[in-house]
């Protein structure tokens, strides 16, 4: 009886060893992928950070594109206008002259 119960407290030492030997391991491992997801982080963040400023340049050359052309257009229109006035006066004194 005193053997079987020392055999007892043996194993559940065995036990405890393997265990704590586990847990060892655990915490090895999870140090080991706390450096990797820490790493991991880093670059999708620095990731991140280059893709959001490449998307911002790429938004305000867009941007400036658009006024641009906006003013381009304006530009053009306005032109395009004072033409179309000068050519209409041009055929108003055509005709007055015709006229006269």
């Amino acid at each position: 009886s005193a053997l079987t119960k020392r055999e007892q407290q043996i194993s559940q030492h065995r036990a405890t060893i393997v265990r704590l030997e586990g847990y060892e391991t655990f915490v090895q491992t999870w140090e080991s992928d706390k450096a990797s997801l820490s790493e991991q982080l880093n670059l999708a963040t620095q990731e991140v950070t280059e893709t959001a400023s490449r998307a911002v340049k790429y938004m305000e050359l867009q941007v400036s594109r658009v006024t641009e052309g906006v003013f381009a257009r304006r530009c053009w229109n306005t032109m395009r206008r004072h033409l179309l006035e000068w050519k209409h006066a041009a055929v108003v004194r055509r005709r007055a002259k015709r006229a006269a």
